[in-house]
């Protein structure tokens, strides 16, 4: 009996080890997958058409994939509980087999965990997708600019700041020349600034102070300028443009507001 038990344990051990291989190897599958959902994520963040259409698809093939991988998971804790029944039945003889078994299933639940995690994150993105393509569609609505400008505005009162920053990008792609371009500018930076993302906002800024400095937003721009590099602990350039905001527009209400500002500083 016990040569027949030790045939059976051996019979069983290159089983189990194939097991153990399958599940290495989809843990180095679902690895992929969780660098590729991250890659997806970043391109989602980018405005450009194609970088979006590129996330879309790749959201669509990890869905897949994922699965592929739950039903590669589920295969495998079958097989491991079929070993488990056969190893049981050997009535308490210590094989080989009985101690691989609790690490594979110690694995597979590891994976099982990892796998729930990217299918919130792929379930999350999916519904970004389907906001992003309502926006999409409601900018190819646009008549003119006005409109465009308006929907990003509305955005930016409802404190949506994602799709305000989206819905500006979109009028300035489609009317880099419009009447409304400084206004747009301008108002993009304050969808980073409102983020608390001060070097973006500044840039925004001073495309309108470089770009537009006859425009009513110019010294708006000065002041949210000089507010942002306060902000981000540069002192002396947040001074120097609220001196420049004074001087260039000495009748502006910023100005007012950049004077008494530097009188603060100077007490």
């Amino acid at each position: 009996m016990p040569y027949r038990i030790a045939l059976i344990a051996f019979a069983l051990l290159p089983a189990c080890l194939a097991t153990r291989a399958d599940v290495q190897t989809l843990s180095s599958r679902i690895t992929y997958l969780e660098t590729r959902i991250e890659r997806t994520e970043d391109l989602a963040t980018e405005v450009s058409g194609a970088a979006q259409k590129e996330a879309i698809a790749s959201r669509r093939e990890t869905s897949e994939q994922l699965a592929t991988a739950q039903r590669q998971i589920a295969d495998m804790t079958v097989r491991i509980q079929e070993l488990d029944v056969l190893v049981r039945s050997l009535q308490g003889a210590v094989t080989p087999v009985e101690s691989e078994l609790p690490q594979i299933r110690a694995h597979l639940a590891e994976l099982g965990q990892r796998l729930d995690k990217l299918q919130q994150a792929v379930g999350r993105t999916a519904t970004d997708d389907e906001a992003d393509d309502k926006t999409r569609t409601q900018e190819l609505r646009w008549q003119n600019e006005q409109q465009g400008y308006d929907a990003a505005m509305a955005s930016l009162e409802a404190g949506d700041l994602d799709a305000a920053r989206t819905r500006f990008f979109a009028v300035l792609d489609r009317w880099p020349d419009g009447k409304l371009a400084a206004n747009s500018h301008y108002w993009l930076g304050e969808t980073y600034y409102r983020a608390e993302d001060y070097v973006n906002a500044i840039d925004k800024y001073l495309h309108v102070i470089d770009g537009y400095s006859d425009s009513n937003k110019a010294p708006a721009a000065y002041l949210k300028m000089g507010m942002a590099l306060d902000k981000l602990g540069e002192n002396r350039k947040a001074e120097r443009t609220l001196q420049d905001l004074v001087k260039l527009y000495p009748r502006s209400e910023q100005a007012a507001t950049a004077q008494a500002m530097l009188q603060k500083t100077e007490q």
